[in-house]
């Protein structure tokens, strides 16, 4: 089998080129090598995340990653599982511990599109154990050790509020019928859980996160189009903000009046109905008092823990979440440190939240890219207005071509008065990376994409 070569030093040169090689070879089944691996870099080479989730990816898909397997190595080889047979049989759960604080979100992106469209080739020995006999049948379990919330990735809160409900309801990926049931205690599941067990910072890591993906998701494909296109009106803005370790609640609250007051004092933004939702991780019971400043009332619930939770170490963080109308969904973030006042750690996550509306995109910067791979794997003509082209985004193209010739994408960018793609100037997919260009190109830009609806039980 022909290895296909790329070159890790493009479009944004980063881990997100190791993340999305590695997921589409060990989907389609290809060999890859991937050379010049973060060249541009302070610190060249594999970070231990990215192995790590190297690691994880190959022992769930039976892949192997014959050379470059070591922190620093600036090439790797990964020779993928060609058979791709997903086994019905074997109840497993994969452990992947960057033993820092390596983000865990960013293990998830690169293990997910694998989980979602493979499922488990066959037993490694990558510290696996049984699952529990008693546990569902269909379902694969990822245990992930790490930082939950670390700068320059994606945390835990967006993963879960923000990415995970576009990618279900774009894609249409319902709660299968073995989900409906719901559990014994009378929840219901999703076709991806994630179980947020302890959270980690900057340096000491010690997050921990458990994500179970349901197998019958593969009934599912080939996944439908996504068409995020009309991004509506802003119906409401939800602050969430957090403590945990040895950091006060008074943290959680200083950053969400600040955004509060950020948003409220913004044109944009000032008509919208604001909640506030406040979350004390560090206590065997976590409190949430939720203010609706339209209304002017609150009202108190909890959520339930059975034991004080210990952290290797603290922090606090925001994410603040506008939602439209039509389901669009677009998000800011920010994580406290030693270094930045609170009140600056605040504003910065409102003002992303602020570009992102006044944009008028229907995603917003951090989700773009991350809906690439999907689309490209997608059956039919997907389509993503966005508020501007990042280059992650742009890298994510090329990259999908370049492992899917039979993809197509094509780039219009909008005239700045027609948020609604109705004037546009075609730019094809194959010159994107060569604009004269660094960073974000600013304007919104309309994403079509051609997929090739690939299905699981496809082997070429």
């Amino acid at each position: 089998m022909a290895t296909i070569r790329i070159d890790g030093s493009c479009g944004e040169g980063g881990g997100q080129i190791i993340r999305n090689a590695s997921a589409f070879a060990s989907i389609l089944g290809k060999n890859i090598k991937i050379v010049n691996i973060r060249a541009g870099r302070k610190t060249p080479g594999l970070r231990p995340q990215h192995l790590v989730g190297l690691r994880l990816l190959a022992a769930a898909s039976g892949a192997s990653l014959s050379q470059g397997n070591f922190v620093g190595s600036t090439e790797i080889v990964f020779l993928a599982n060609s058979a791709n047979a997903v086994s019905n049989d074997d109840k497993r759960e994969y452990v992947g511990d960057t033993q820092t604080a390596g983000s865990i979100c960013l293990l998830m992106q690169t293990v997910l599109p694998f989980a979602l469209f493979r499922g488990i080739v066959r037993n490694t020995n990558f510290s696996t154990r049984n699952i529990d006999e008693n546990k569902e049948k269909s379902l694969l379990q990822f245990v992930l050790k790490g930082g939950t919330d670390t700068d320059f990735a994606p945390s835990v809160d967006y993963f879960q509020h923000v990415f995970l409900p576009i990618f279900n309801n774009s894609f249409d990926l319902a709660p299968t019928e073995s989900c409906e049931k719901g559990d014994k205690d009378g929840t219901m599941k999703t076709q991806i859980d994630l179980s947020v067990i302890r959270r980690g910072f900057f340096p000491r890591g010690g997050g921990e996160v458990h994500a179970t993906i349901h197998r019958p998701i593969l009934k599912k494909f080939p996944l439908p189009p996504i068409r995020l296109t009309k991004r509506g009106e802003i119906v409401g803005i939800t602050i969430r903000a957090f403590s945990a370790g040895n950091c006060p609640l008074s943290m959680a609250r200083a950053l969400s009046s600040t955004a509060e007051a950020t948003l409220s004092s913004t044109p944009s933004c000032r008509e919208v109905p604001i909640s506030i939702e406040l979350f004390d991780e560090s206590l065997s019971t976590l409190p949430l008092m939720s203010i609706d400043r339209t209304e002017g009332n609150r009202s108190n619930g909890e959520r339930r823990g059975t034991k004080r939770r210990r952290h290797l170490s603290s922090g606090c963080g925001i994410l603040i979440i506008a939602e439209t109308n039509t389901g669009c969904l677009l998000a800011g973030s920010s994580i406290g440190s030693p270094k930045i006042p609170l009140e600056e750690t605040s504003k910065l996550a409102a003002q992303q939240v602020i570009d992102a509306i006044e944009g008028g995109g229907c995603v917003d910067n951090f989700l773009q890219d991350q809906l690439i791979l999907y689309m490209a794997l997608a059956e039919g003509v997907s389509e993503l207005v966005t508020s501007c082209l990042t280059l992650h985004t742009r890298t994510s193209i090329w990259l999908a071509s370049l492992m899917l010739p039979s993809v197509r994408f094509q780039v219009t960018q909008l005239e700045a008065s027609d948020d609604q793609g109705e004037r546009r100037r075609p730019d094809e997919n194959e010159n994107i990376l060569n604009r004269n260009v660094a960073g974000t190109i600013p304007g919104g830009h309309l994403i079509r994409c051609w997929g090739i609806g690939f299905c699981p039980e496809d082997k070429s």
